[in-house]
């Protein structure tokens, strides 16, 4: 390969333009971090006795949701229950502050009184098994902890105000003085 060909010729009305993809990667982040949807569906599976597993269709690798156990309501309860989670838990929530864990500790026990009741009025509608009641329960506030735990002095929103940054930068083969070339770090000299 000849010079002018790996590094340009000077005459040429070239352009150099650099940007790292960090704020893709960033955003990337940013989306998962605020993403509920793992956590609803996996409370999803739970309340219908399912699990997600990889079976092979026609030779392809497909997720299957797998009965496993019984449910734990009925296909009216499992909407109502799943309804009343989204609206609680989202990606606006999670941009919420609490000072600190008492704070959280709080919240969660509001929570816990809000759903058991919530589940109680309406335990017979939607053919929740009294042994099932306070699993059901468990289940959803220790998916929820850990999520809601970001939330606690601001956490959530300091870690992603570095996340929305970008930095993008141009220069001109043109702008050069005569007699330098264009590097691509790791070819030649």
């Amino acid at each position: 390969m000849t010079e002018e060909a790996q590094y340009g010729n000077e005459n040429q009305d070239l352009d150099s333009y650099g940007s790292d993809n960090r704020g893709y990667n960033d955003f990337s982040v940013l989306k998962i971090r605020l993403d509920t949807s793992t956590l609803i569906k996996e409370i999803d599976m739970y309340l219908r006795g399912t699990q997600e597993r990889v079976e092979m269709v026609d030779g392809e690798p497909r997720f299957q949701q797998v009965k496993i156990s019984k449910p734990k309501a009925n296909e009216t309860g499992i909407h109502s229950i799943m309804a009343w989670l989204r609206s609680t838990l989202n990606s606006q929530v999670v941009q919420g502050n609490f000072e600190n864990f008492d704070r959280l500790d709080n919240y969660l026990y509001n929570y816990r009184m809000d759903l058991a009741e919530f589940l109680m009025n309406n335990r017979h509608n939607w053919d929740i098994d009294l042994q099932d009641f306070e699993g059901l329960i468990d289940m959803i506030l220790i998916q929820m902890r850990p999520f809601m735990s970001r939330l606690v002095g601001d956490g959530e929103r300091k870690s992603y105000a570095s996340t929305i940054h970008h930095k993008e930068s141009s220069s001109s083969v043109r702008d050069r003085p005569k007699g330098m070339r264009l590097r691509v770090p790791g070819f030649g000299g």
